[in-house]
């Protein structure tokens, strides 16, 4: 649901869209998009985005998609690219079978709106927090505990301001995490020393795939602000599992249309 219950319209090449919408476009290209400077993607870019993503089952060939999306004898993704293939998806002018399942399963399983949750809720189930966090001002890193193999994940460490943790697991805040990201929140001034930015680097995007089967999620992605990209746990297909592919981004760029 909207903010304050509002659902913005508007006409583009006769097709109505929402702002909803193109909140979820502009999230898509924030994530494809490899930084605040390059504002497009190539079909590597796009694969490792989204390959990770689908697994057999689904029927997707990513080529085929991203071609469908670039439009013909053009190499790259670009937002108003993007949009104009979403607005031929959405008016089912398209005749690609596997780019309409790829679009289908994207904006209506995939991309997770702000009020829905993966995985289940359980009553007097253990919930961590960070509410003891309130005040700071950046998280400075971001860290993943898994198993020794790094395909189990077993929770997560927020460092702010370079010097407050925030433990979300049941691991030790001594124990080295599997996977950490430094996010550089501050930078260097020649009088006042470290001062935060509001250019600072930051997790943009969290993507991934819970198991529906044995209750947990088994595989992230984290795309940074700064373009930075990481992925940690099993992304193993097998056949009995039961998949639930998830998206959660913020966009950061002001796209006009």
């Amino acid at each position: 649901m909207e903010k304050d219950n509002l659902i913005k319209k508007k006409l583009i090449n006769g097709i109505e869209i929402t702002n909803t919408e193109i909140d979820s476009i502009k999230i898509i290209c924030d994530y494809l998009f490899v930084d605040r400077v390059k504002d497009f993607s190539t079909f590597p870019r796009f694969e490792q985005c989204f390959g990770p993503l689908f697994s057999d089952k689904n029927d997707v060939n990513m080529f085929e998609v991203f071609k469908e999306i670039c439009g013909p004898n053009k190499k790259y993704i670009t937002f108003h690219r993007f949009l104009s293939s979403y607005l031929i998806w959405k008016s089912k002018k398209s005749k690609n079978k596997v780019y309409n399942n790829f679009m289908t399963l994207l904006f209506n399983f995939i991309i997770k709106k702000e009020t829905e949750v993966i995985g289940e809720l359980k009553e007097n189930g253990q919930i961590f927090s960070t509410q003891n966090c309130q005040g700071r001002k950046a998280i400075s890193k971001f860290g993943i505990f898994s198993d020794i193999k790094k395909d189990k994940i077993q929770g997560f460490i927020l460092e702010y301001d370079d010097s407050f943790n925030a433990n979300l697991s049941f691991r030790h805040e001594e124990d080295t995490p599997s996977l950490e990201i430094n996010l550089k929140p501050y930078k260097v001034d020649a009088k006042y020393g470290k001062i935060f930015d509001n250019d600072r680097d930051g997790v943009s995007h969290i993507g991934g795939k819970y198991d529906k089967k044995e209750k947990r999620i088994n595989f992230l992605i984290i795309k940074c602000r700064s373009g930075k990209t990481f992925y940690i746990g099993d992304n193993n297909i097998k056949n009995d599992e039961n998949i639930e592919p998830f998206l959660i981004g913020s966009f950061t760029n002001e796209i006009k249309i």
